[in-house]
């Protein structure tokens, strides 16, 4: 996989365990998730 598919899968496995235990994603997931798109531009 490619490095962009590689993240979008862990970030969907991280909303996945966020929904596990809150049943939102957390605004620090959504953080983490801005400065990886970040990162590459």
């Amino acid at each position: 996989p490619t490095v962009k598919e590689d993240d979008e899968v862990k970030v969907k496995m991280r909303a996945r365990e966020s929904k596990d235990t809150d049943g939102f994603p957390l605004l620090g997931d959504i953080a983490e998730v801005v400065s990886i798109l970040e990162k590459k531009l």
